[in-house]
């Protein structure tokens, strides 16, 4: 008995142009993908902590190659009390610096945080009920090292927290506040009051794209207080260094 004749072989399809760079873009796509998400962080702000510069809510993006602290930028690290959660604050003191409040503003090393009053701003907690989330206060702009931004102090009876306290900050580590002052859980506050720092190793990366100051929503009117404010810039941004 003879065996069949083997069938005759299919001619191969050839790739077009098109699926060429439809399969080219795909593979670029995922290596794109794959490289963004070991550049950049993804971080949604769960609080109002951070207001006037980040709304309840927002998406925080943070570059992982820009691990330097320095003052003034905002760092997304890992919460110090509960390594396990992340948090997103501004930088103001480095390792050796002396920090304190004095009338709602910073003090580094004995010098003041330079500020322009902006005015009059509400903010609403939408996280919270009816007129628990709304917060009234004042903004105002602060200089520290190259970075310029909008800080908010609510009014309230019992004044900035940490007021009248000083921290040195601990060698490998930084100190943080929030931009929302008088609303922020910081390191002012962090180990059952008595405040405390970062270590530099917990940072995951510096917050990009936000370095523009831009009035919240609802603050527009403020425009032309804001640009007063920002012609002032001062001529001295950075604190003495430690004693």
């Amino acid at each position: 008995m003879t065996e069949p004749a083997p069938a005759p072989a299919r001619p191969k399809r050839r790739m077009g142009w098109i699926g060429r760079i439809l399969l080219a873009g795909g593979s670029l796509g995922t290596l794109m993908g794959v490289g963004l998400a070991l550049v950049f962080a993804s971080y949604k702000l769960p609080s109002g902590s951070m207001w006037p510069t980040f709304a309840v809510g927002d998406r925080l993006f943070a570059s992982k190659l820009a691990k330097q602290p320095f003052r003034g930028s905002l760092m997304i690290f890992r919460y110090p009390e509960h390594r396990g959660s992340l948090f997103a604050k501004r930088i103001v003191g480095l390792e050796g610096d002396v920090v304190s409040i004095k009338e709602g503003a910073p003090v580094i090393n004995g010098w003041k945080v330079p500020r322009c009053m902006v005015g009059r701003a509400t903010f609403r907690d939408v996280t919270m009920p009816g007129d628990e989330g709304k917060h009234e206060g004042a903004l105002a702009v602060e200089w520290l090292g190259i970075a310029t931004y909008l800080v908010f102090e609510e009014k309230t009876s019992v004044g900035t927290p940490g007021e009248g306290t000083e921290w040195k900050v601990a060698a490998g580590e930084y100190f943080t506040l929030g931009d929302n002052r008088n609303n922020s859980h910081d390191s002012r506050s962090w180990f059952n009051g008595k405040g405390g720092g970062v270590p530099v190793g917990d940072t995951i990366g510096r917050v990009v794209g936000h370095e523009a100051v831009v009035l919240p929503p609802g603050a527009e009117d403020l425009g032309p207080a804001l640009a007063a404010c920002l012609a002032k810039h001062p001529g001295q941004t950075d604190p003495p260094a430690a004693r």
